[in-house]
């Protein structure tokens, strides 16, 4: 975490390295995502079910929003450093709570 804690009320900062091949299955927050690629790039695309030919690239530099609420997915072609920022309480709801790597 660079500022504040994104599980907990006020403004957060937090930086995620993600190695390639990774992926994020489809899921939901409770309020709006705000994503700065630092390097590196991803993939991110909406819907219920990972489908890798109708994402958009996001590239070093770039920058995503997601409304709350809304359905996404992302992966990872290459090695890449993230940063998320926002308004807390922020949290992530799978689609299929199968997918949920913190119950793995």
């Amino acid at each position: 975490m660079v500022k504040g804690n994104p599980t907990k009320e006020g403004l957060y900062v937090v930086r995620l390295k993600v190695p390639a091949g990774y992926k994020i299955e489809p899921h939901t927050h409770p309020i709006d995502e705000n994503v700065t690629v630092l390097s590196g790039s991803f993939n991110i695309g909406t819907g219920n079910k990972l489908d890798r030919t109708k994402g958009t690239l996001i590239k070093t530099g770039g920058y995503s929003y997601v409304a709350k609420g809304m359905t996404h997915y992302a992966w990872f072609t290459e090695d890449t450093v993230l940063q998320l920022h926002g308004m807390g309480q922020q949290g992530i709801t799978y689609v299929d709570p199968a997918n949920d790597p913190r119950k793995k």
